[in-house]
């Protein structure tokens, strides 16, 4: 079973919304780090996290919806 998400072997886990907000907050951070660099690698990374992070907030949704639906259904 699941080590890090919530199941019932692990009641103690988190919910993958709230993984998924801390990586892409982490992401964030880092980012903020090399926002000013003006070196062609460092504008590609930042591209890229930008790119993860709108990623990252497409699957915030979907695990909401899903936890929703899993609330439905008891």
């Amino acid at each position: 079973m699941t080590k890090i998400l919530v199941s019932p072997d692990n009641p103690k886990g988190q919910k993958l919304e709230n993984i998924l907000e801390q990586i892409r907050s982490d992401l964030l951070k880092r980012s903020a780090h090399i926002m000013d660099d003006k070196r062609p690698d460092a504008s590609l990374v930042l591209r890229n996290n930008v790119e993860i992070m709108v990623l990252l907030s497409q699957c915030v949704e979907k695990a909401r919806e899903s936890a929703r639906i899993v609330e439905r259904l008891g």
